[in-house]
This record gives structure tokens, sequence and C-alpha cells, in this order.
């Protein structure tokens, strides 16, 4: 469920640039918890890395238009 929260939280077209340092922070959490307890290839460690990287990149267009 967190992980879907971060990725409407990142998605939402008028995300602002709080909610998605919120999405990254879950994410980054997900992405060792994901590697720790399911190891580095399974489906949901890949979607948590998928989306920590989209919202990275949802960050720097927020504020190359800043």
């Amino acid at each position: 469920m967190r992980g879907l929260h971060a990725m409407a939280l990142h998605k939402a077209d008028d995300a602002t640039r709080d909610e998605v340092c919120e999405a990254i922070t879950t994410l980054e959490e997900l992405v060792r918890i994901g590697r720790r307890v399911f190891g580095t290839s399974h489906p949901n460690t890949y979607l948590f890395q998928k989306n920590l990287v989209e919202a990275k990149a949802t960050l720097a267009r927020l504020h190359a238009g800043a």
C-alpha cells in the first residue's frame, strides 16, 4: 500500500515538490526493504526501484520548471 501511495503522489499531474519528496523518501525505504526481504531480482523490488527513478525524474522536472 505504501508503494501505491508513493506512486500516486509522484504521478499526480498537480504533484507538489513536497509530495514528490515524500514519495522519494518512501520509495527509497521500500527499495531497501525489498532488497533485504525479496532480493534484487524480485518483481516488487524492481517496481519500487522503477518508481523511485520516475519520482526522481519528476522532482528534476519540478526543479527545472521553478
